[in-house]
């Protein structure tokens, strides 16, 4: 039994022992690690910091830089506005501009008419009577008396334009004397009782339906239904009139002999529609259009200037391209808002359809408005004569219409017209005293629902008034 204790106390001491021993070989073996891991961790805590301290260098830096880009950003938007500003200012003078350009051909254009009332009076004052024509003596002395330039120079100091009053030049007098002459040899060639220019009966007045008409138009029309009724899209007999315009502006002797400087053109009873005076803006440097309808003239002027209400007749000027020249649809209208002029109220009606202007043209155009404009054969001789004394001796008519149509609808607005034949054309035209150069007939090709009209055709009519042309 004591060996048995001997021997446990000798295992229990032993244990003891390698338990001590182990557990100084752990604890070593911990520190150890121990040490290495603190080291581990403060050599990332070192890293990290020096990683924290270059983000945050990196941060400060990302901030100026914003700051500065936000500072550029707001120097931009300054700029842009500016820019949108001096934009804005180059529009509403560009426009000013384009308004006293107007203005400025209204002003000549009602000048020029003051000048030939001038010479007008001057022959009522020598006693230049239509029949007798003026002696070569007669004219000499007219043309260099004073007085007539002194009435004329009166007249234009009149009128200021921007506060510079208008004065007549020695090349005005001349002017004014080339209009003398010109005056005295028609007054030669129209002289009374001369069976030689003796001309078909034309009746002076107007029946009492061409009011009622002329009313109708005034109190009822509305420009954009038209529009979409009857332009909605291109159709053949638009077509038709549009290729004949062109090709006569283009390639027809008729117009073509013309010099350029004397192309004064105007479209008479233009209604909203601008394309038909486009086949003229590469033939002239003065387009004027003329209608009697105010809201027609404003859809005029609403297309001239690019407002974004104005009417879409891209369709029909890409036709106008297509037709050759090789013209782009953007030239074609580009040039026709660069020489038109001004859109002025007409009356058919009056004596003078222009009055007060008294302007004479070389070439006036006239689609689907005469015969719109009347409902008997007589008024519409009587309508024609008056846009023909629009004319210049030697000057031409362009007039494209509807044959055999005596009424037309818009929305539930019925307006009548005179039904023509080519036979009343070619005598209403040699009536007034023109001489027919060239007429083309199209027969119907759109139906009553595509176009609410009973015409059973269309035309084209090319006439050279009569008399040695203007100056």
């Amino acid at each position: 039994m004591s060996m048995f204790k001997v021997w446990l106390s000798s295992v229990q001491s032993v244990a003891e022992q390698c338990v001590q021993s182990v557990a100084k070989q752990f604890q070593r073996v911990w520190l150890a690690v121990f040490k290495v891991w603190l080291c581990c961790v403060q050599s990332v805590a070192m890293l990290c910091s020096n990683v924290a301290g270059q983000c945050s260098s990196v941060a400060k830096q990302c901030s100026s830089v914003a700051k500065q880009c936000s500072s550029v950003a707001k120097q931009c938007s300054s700029v842009a506005k500016q820019c949108s500003s001096v934009a804005k200012q180059c529009s509403s003078v560009a426009k000013q501009c384009s308004s006293v350009a107007k203005q400025c051909s209204v002003v000549q254009v009602w000048l020029s008419s003051v000048q030939c009332s001038s010479v007008a009076k001057q022959c009522s004052v020598f006693n230049v009577q239509v029949q007798v024509w003026l002696s070569s003596v007669q004219v000499q002395v007219w043309l260099s008396s004073v007085q007539v330039c002194s009435s004329v120079a009166k007249q234009c100091s009149v009128f200021k334009l921007f506060s510079v009053q208008v004065w007549l030049s020695s090349v005005q007098c001349s002017s004014v004397a080339k209009q003398c002459s010109s005056v005295a040899k028609q007054c030669s060639v129209f002289k009374c009782g001369s069976d030689q220019h003796k001309l078909a009966s034309v009746p002076v007045y107007f029946s009492e339906h061409v009011e009622e008409v002329k009313h109708q138009y005034l109190e009822t029309f509305d420009p954009r239904h038209y529009h979409r009724t009857f332009y909605s899209y291109l159709d053949e007999e638009v077509k038709f009139f549009l290729r004949r315009y062109h090709e006569i502006f283009t390639n027809d002797p008729l117009l073509s002999a013309r010099c350029r400087s004397r192309r004064r053109v105007l479209e008479f009873g233009c209604g909203p529609v601008p394309v038909y005076a486009a086949s003229a803006a590469f033939f002239s440097e003065s387009i004027t259009m003329a209608e009697i309808i105010p809201a027609n003239r404003s859809e005029i002027e609403s297309w001239m200037d690019c407002r974004p209400e104005a009417l879409d007749w891209s369709p029909f000027f890409s036709y106008l391209a297509s037709l050759g020249d090789g013209r782009k649809e953007e030239e074609i209208t580009e040039r026709l808002r660069e020489v038109f002029q001004v859109v002025i109220p007409c009356d058919g009606t009056l004596e003078e359809p222009l009055a007060p202007i008294r302007q004479r043209y070389d070439v006036i155009m006239t689609t689907l408005c005469l015969e719109f404009a009347t409902t008997t054969k007589d008024d519409y001789r009587t309508m024609l004569g008056r846009v023909v004394n629009l004319l210049r001796p030697g000057g031409v008519l362009l007039m494209a219409g509807a044959l055999g149509n005596t009424s037309y609808s818009v929305g539930s607005t019925r307006y009548p017209s005179v039904s023509l034949q080519k036979e009343d054309l070619e005598e209403a035209v040699a009536a007034v005293g023109l001489r027919v150069a060239s007429m083309a007939t199209l027969e119907r090709l759109t139906s009553s629902k595509e176009k609410p009209a009973d015409h059973r055709g269309v035309f084209f009519v090319a006439a050279e008034k009569q008399g040695e042309p203007g100056v």
